[in-house]
């Protein structure tokens, strides 16, 4: 799914005969019904689209998780200062967390059992990708981090491989389906909650704790998540 252009298309850059094995929608997935079936939800949704049927039980997902997706890239000391008065300004970081927790809310729903998922995250220390990192290697029979040398080498963004959707050590039924309410739930918050109801923006420092909280990942996980984390930061490091 992509946002439309002017003409009400979706444009993709894979190769045509590629293609032929996808379908392209035109639209803004933070704008789908992703809530908990509730009656208050339920009328505050009205307007949005339903999740394409087509979208379930699929073999692999591939999503930008980045919790900074939205923000320009501050790698380059040239934007550094451009980058600096956004933030000083307060710059809304909604949307941005909204598309995350989309993407989430999507693929527990569409990713079939013994399933792949491939996501970009950034910054493995930051508080919601740890998280992240920890709910995939609780639901997934195999997890490994990636990271370009050529396209992410002196950025923040690495690539995150989960296996065996539905075959690690917590991934079970009945944790699949508790997460999924979690992320629907926080996406309800997101675009509809705050004093106003226009939405809220995500509290990185525990809007997540669903799914694993940092104190446990401080005291208990601490390891799995090095490990994950040391290609990502050893490709950085070199890089820089």
């Amino acid at each position: 799914m992509a946002p439309p252009t002017a003409q009400g298309k979706a444009t993709c850059s894979l190769n045509p005969k590629l293609m032929k094995r996808f379908a392209l929608h035109a639209g803004d997935i933070t704008m789908l019904k992703l809530h908990p079936m509730t009656r208050e939800t339920m009328d505050a949704t009205r307007g949005l689209r339903n999740m394409p049927d087509d979208f379930r039980d699929k073999d692999l997902v591939l999503m930008d998780a980045r919790p900074s997706l939205g923000w320009p890239d501050t790698s380059n000391s040239a934007t550094a200062a451009v980058n600096r008065e956004d933030m000083r300004k307060g710059r809304d970081r909604r949307s941005s967390h909204r598309l995350l927790v989309a993407q989430m809310v999507i693929a527990l729903r569409s990713l079939k059992r013994g399933g792949t998922l491939v996501a970009t995250l950034d910054h493995p220390e930051n508080t919601v990708t740890a998280q992240l990192l920890m709910m995939l290697k609780d639901l997934c029979r195999e997890v490994r981090t990636f990271k370009s040398p050529r396209i992410m080498q002196v950025r923040s963004e690495f690539v995150v491989v989960a296996k065996g959707f539905g075959y690690g050590p917590r991934g079970d039924q009945e944790q699949r389906a508790r997460l999924l309410r979690g992320f629907e739930k926080l996406w309800f918050e997101l675009v509809f909650g705050g004093p106003e109801r226009q939405g809220r923006a995500l509290v990185e420092e525990s809007d997540l704790d669903f799914v694993v909280s940092c104190e446990t990942i401080v005291k208990d996980r601490l390891d799995e998540l090095l490990d994950l984390a040391m290609i990502p930061w050893g490709r950085q490091e070199v890089g820089l």
